[in-house]
């Protein structure tokens, strides 16, 4: 991997997918150096949506940094049908890889009754929202009582302000 030779990434997938645990961690980190166009995102994210907190972690850091929109259409395609920890975890990779595009789901998902999912949601619109969205989140936060939820929509709405300005 460290020569930069594509042809090893099946054999680093596999690696990736099975095996010890550090293998599995210097095989993320080898598809995150070679994969130069994506194709790896599948195998990523479901590492990334695992029990395995410090597999998900890599995988999850890989799948920010890996170029192509291959990985982008990999979140899209499996963020409508999915629930509980995966659903929290590809909104946070919509979040970081800035896909615009999932904004309509994010929205729906800011009033989940999932907390986590909830946080995740507003956290990613703030990344990727605008003066849309922060009217929303506006409504949402005056009828929103839980403290936790409350602090998550005020800095998602400051961070949307310091990017939109005046449109705010």
């Amino acid at each position: 991997a460290d020569r930069g030779d594509a042809t090893a990434l099946p054999t680093i997938r596999d690696a990736a997918k099975t095996g010890p645990k550090k293998v599995r961690l210097a095989a993320i980190g080898a598809l995150e150096r070679l994969d130069n166009n994506g194709s790896s995102a599948p195998i990523l994210i479901d590492i990334a949506t695992g029990d395995d907190a410090d597999l998900a972690k890599t995988a999850k850091s890989a799948l920010g940094r890996l170029p192509g929109k291959q990985v982008d259409a990999g979140v899209m395609a499996l963020l409508p049908q999915s629930s509980g920890k995966t659903r929290q975890t590809l909104i946070d990779m919509a979040g970081q890889r800035r896909i615009a595009e999932a904004l309509p789901i994010l929205m729906a998902s800011v009033q989940d009754s999932d907390a986590g999912i909830r946080s995740a949601s507003v956290n990613a619109v703030g990344l990727l929202g605008d003066e849309k969205q922060a009217a929303a989140l506006v409504a949402l936060l005056q009828k929103t009582e839980n403290a936790n939820d409350r602090a998550n929509l005020e800095a998602a709405l400051m961070a949307i302000a310091g990017r939109s300005g005046e449109k705010c």
